[in-house]
This record gives C-alpha cells, sequence and structure tokens, in this order.
C-alpha cells in the first residue's frame, strides 16, 4: 500500500499525519498486549512510555509506505551538453550498441547508508547501498535522489534481494542508462550479533552481458571484489542465463538480471517472462518486477497477493495463547504504519516474530550459573592477596544480544568481562560465563542496567575480590529511527572490588581492549 501525502488540513496535518492519530490508540494498546504476553510488568518505571515510543517507531520504520515512488525521483533528472555535437555525429552508432571496453564515464554513488525491516523476521537488517551506472544521452540523476530512493524503499517490509531489484527498477524507469548495477551489503540481526554479511546485486543492461566485466570492476572500486569471489557471487554469466528481470532500452539488447551472494549461498530471481520483456513499457516492467520481487524473495512469503480478515484470525487462534497475543499485536502495529494486514506471508512472518520475541525475552526464566566451592568458601579482601599468594586476572569477551525496553528494538555487541580469580580456585567455564550474560541480556533491558548487573553477578561468581565489566553495543533505536546514526555505538564500563581500587589496572586492560578494536 502506497499513501501520498499531499493535502493538509487547516491545523496543517497531512492526511496521513491525521490517519496515525486515528491508528495511534490502537496501537499503543497492542504494544501493551505485547507486553504483557511477555511477562513484563507494565507500570514499572522503564515501561510506562513504551507503548508510546514504540507505536512511533514502528510508524518511523516503515514511513516508506507514506510517500510516493516518484517523489524520490522528483524533476532532479539533468542532461549534460558537452560532446553533444559528437554524440549526434556519431548517434547511429551509439543507437545501436552500447559503450564497451572500460568503465569510462561510470557513475557510482556509493555507501549508502540505509535500515530495512525483514518481511520474514520482522526484525531490522542494515547496511550500505551502492549504485552505478553508465549514462545513456548524457542523461544523470541528481546525487541526493540515490540517498532518498534507497531510504523510501528500505522503509518498508523487504529482502534485501527484493531491495536491490526495487532500487533498480525504479532508478532504470527514470534514468535509462546504458547499464546499472545496484549492490548491496548488510547485516541482519535476525542472525545475531555475529551475523556474516550479505552482499546482493541487481544488474540491467550491458552490465548483464555474459561476457561483460563492468560488475567485476564494479567491485573492484568498492573494494569488495575479493569478499564477492569468496562468497561465490555469481557472474554477469550467471545472470544473462537466467533471463531479464528488468527491460532494456529499446536499442539495446542486453540481458538484465539479479542475483545475491549470501557468503556460502546463492539466492537468485529469475523472471520467466524474459522473452517478451522488450514489448513492454517501462511503467509496465516497474510493476512487473515489484510485484516479481516479493514474491521471489525470502521464505515464508511466497507471494504478494492478499488474505482475507478471516484469514488471518483462523490462523493466530491456532496458535499457542503467548504467540499468538504477541502475533496480533505485531499486526495491528504494521497496520497502524501504513502495511497491508492482510498480505500473504504477514502472519508466518508475525509468528516468526513473536518467537524471537519470546526467545530474547526468556532471562527471567534462566538460572545464574552456581559459583565454585572455592569462590564460596574464599570471600576475600583485596588485603588478603600477598605477593606470594597473587590473584590472577581472566579475560573473556562474550556477544550477546538484548532487547531496548524503551522501543523493543534490538541491541547487541560484545561483553568484556575481567575478575580476579581466587588463588587455587579453577577458571569459570566459558559456558558459566555465557549462561551468566544470557540471563541478563534476555530482557527488556537499557545497556547501563544490564552493565551492573553482569558487573554484581559475575563479582558473587568469581568470589568477590574483583571484575570489570565493559559493554560495548549497537542500538537499533539510534539506528533505525529517529536521527539514524549508523556508526554510533555506546560503551558502558563497571568495576567492582579490586578493580574499582586500581586505576592503573584499570587502564592497562582498558588500552588493551583498545588495541584489539573493541572500543
Amino acid at each position: 500500500m502506497v499513501c501520498s501525502v499531499s493535502t493538509t488540513d487547516s491545523s496543517g496535518q497531512s492526511d496521513f499525519e491525521t490517519l496515525q492519530d486515528d491508528h495511534a490508540d490502537n496501537m499503543e494498546t497492542a504494544v501493551v498486549a505485547l507486553l504483557e504476553a511477555v511477562g513484563e510488568d507494565i507500570t514499572r518505571e522503564g515501561l510506562r512510555e513504551t507503548p508510546r515510543r514504540v507505536a512511533k517507531a514502528w510508524r518511523d520504520l516503515l514511513q516508506g509506505y507514506q510517500q510516493n515512488l516518484d517523489s524520490a525521483i522528483g524533476d532532479a533528472i539533468f542532461h549534460l551538453r558537452e560532446g553533444q555535437q559528437q554524440r549526434q555525429e556519431h548517434s547511429s552508432a551509439h543507437s545501436q550498441a552500447a559503450p564497451s571496453g572500460s568503465v569510462s564515464g561510470l557513475v557510482l554513488v556509493r555507501d549508502i547508508d540505509f535500515t530495512s525491516i525483514s518481511q520474514s523476521s520482522l526484525l531490522p537488517f542494515c547496511g550500505r547501498c551502492h549504485v552505478a551506472y553508465l549514462p545513456r544521452d548524457g542523461v544523470v540523476l541528481g546525487l541526493s535522489k540515490f540517498a532518498r530512493l534507497t531510504v523510501l524503499l528500505a522503509k518498508r517490509l523487504q529482502s534485501q534481494q527484493q531491495l536491490a531489484a526495487q532500487i533498480l527498477s525504479v532508478f532504470v524507469e527514470h534514468v535509462v542508462p546504458h547499464g546499472a548495477a545496484v549492490i548491496i551489503e548488510a547485516t541482519h540481526l535476525e542472525h545475531g550479533p555475529d551475523a556474516p554479511r550479505h552482499i546482493s546485486h541487481a544488474v540491467h543492461g550491458i552490465f548483464g552481458h555474459q561476457d561483460d566485466h563492468h560488475l567485476q570492476e564494479i567491485l573492484a572500486l568498492l573494494g569488495i571484489a575479493d569478499s564477492a569471489s569468496s562468497a561465490s557471487m555469481p557472474g554477469p554469466d550467471f545472470l544473462s542465463s537466467h533471463g531479464s528481470l528488468l527491460p532494456d532500452h529499446p536499442s539495446d539488447s542486453q540481458h538484465a538480471g539479479t542475483s545475491s551472494s549470501i557468503f556460502e549461498q546463492d539466492h537468485m530471481l529469475e523472471d520467466s517472462n524474459s522473452a517478451s520483456s522488450s514489448q513492454h513499457s517501462p511503467q509496465h516492467h516497474h510493476h512487473h518486477v515489484m510485484s516479481f520481487a516479493q514474491s521471489a524473495s525470502a521464505p515464508g512469503w511466497e507471494d504478494s497477493c492478499s488474505m482475507d480478515e478471516g484469514s488471518v484470525a483462523s490462523e493466530l487462534a491456532a496458535l499457542p495463547a503467548q504467540q499468538a497475543a504477541i502475533a496480533q499485536a505485531v499486526v495491528t502495529l504494521l497496520e497502524g504504519a501504513g502495511a497491508d494486514p492482510n498480505l500473504q506471508g504477514l502472519v508466518p512472518a508475525a509468528v516468526n516474530y513473536a518467537r524471537l520475541l519470546l526467545e530474547s525475552t526468556s532471562g527471567h526464566h534462566l538460572q545464574l550459573p552456581p559459583a565454585s566451592s572455592m569462590a564460596q568458601q574464599h570471600q576475600l579482601s583485596v588485603s588478603s592477596i600477598s605477593a606470594s599468594n597473587p590473584a590472577e586476572i581472566e579475560e573473556i569477551v562474550l556477544p550477546f544480544s538484548s532487547q531496548c525496553e524503551h522501543h523493543i528494538l534490538p541491541f547487541q555487541g560484545n561483553a568484556y568481562l575481567a575478575y580476579c580469580r581466587i588463588p587455587g580456585a579453577q577458571q569459570i567455564t566459558r559456558s558459566k560465563l555465557e549462561q551468566l550474560v544470557a540471563v541478563y541480556a534476555k530482557r527488556l533491558q537499557i545497556q547501563e542496567r544490564l552493565n551492573k548487573q553482569l558487573a554484581d553477578a559475575l563479582l558473587e561468581l568469581s568470589g568477590g575480590l574483583g571484575c570489570m565489566v565493559v559493554c560495548r553495543a549497537s542500538h537499533m533505536c539510534m539506528v533505525a529511527r529517529g536521527i539514524e546514526k549508523h556508526a554510533s555505538s555506546t560503551v558502558t564500563t563497571v568495576t567492582r572490588g579490586s578493580f574499582a581500587e586500581d586505576a592503573a589496572l584499570r587502564t592497562e586492560l582498558l588500552v588493551r581492549l583498545s588495541s584489539k578494536g573493541m572500543l
């Protein structure tokens, strides 16, 4: 569903803003139901404003449904006049064949930050988009429009492959270049804090030639040629052999297509109508590609047809009560943000989201690991450690994922744990420390509280001599909404016991962490 924000009332509010106000109560009520379903006390201080914040966050995350695609391009298409006479003299040659050889004349707009919502998990994926093209007859697009188009399409339910295809489709329809490529690098939060980078690309025109080298040269310019190669990224010959996704200019006879590489597996979009693609108008092609990309994307999103409300209700009724309550709340949030609540595949996505949310808030049901017998027997003071009986410092870095209690959006990163080991005591096992982190990270949290809880628990587990916990995390409430600062991260530190009393020791450990790139 696309809503165009074109009119305002006497108060200056747009039609969509008024619609949002009408949905706001339903969205906030849905958040309350979601919080209750995960077992939270909605009256506690940190959650009192959460329903309002979450409703606004979902509208921010899916604001692309509020805007018309044509508004992304506007009138920012420009015609370069240099060399016009030479082009006219060789117009016949230009009309019959696209440029070949090196990438002379290539335009590459790179590193466009974006965040989108996975249509299969409803969790964010974020990264960078690069758009490269060879202009036709001096026609170029204003640089800011690349970012505008990327953000507009990213602020919808998407898959990474579909996003690349849609950006390419709209760009080609308006600019009609000799060739174009959209390359997306992204990480998906549903795969955890150590998620691998996904590389996807969609190509058009001469970039889809069987023997064309432009795509590899673009990857080299981006510095990801080696990564793409190690990921077994399909080359242009693969794309050419798998048909056309986008129409070519009538004067060209090139192929177009899309491909995706996820380091160890490939995902391809195939068009069954490639043979007749050149017979359709650009507008027809545009809508065909958009529909096709939706139908061929992530598992669980099989097609883009609609379900009736009864079908949605019956699917939810078959779920366990806790999952059903969360999934229904999510459907209400999506509808309030402008998405079609009856879209085929939305219920499986909502159910998947409910499962992931329950897992990520299961910390209250987990048990802290027991302290060793020696740690229990030796709650020693700093003064009891002598030069002849020194304590050893143990260190470990563990990844973690948690949920911001203000926006119910993930934050994830690494926790550095250092503690003084009691002389003669065994080292705390990695599994115990992972269990300790999970107990407190798998909750609706704020990083500052999480860090303190980890430090207090580690101090008790290790015997009470001293510890330091440093957490560095990226917060989706900073990246995916509001100010959208993709490079931002938050570092918090908490010290206990000997670490709190020894500034030189703290500095030594922090310098070591910084040298390893953690800080």
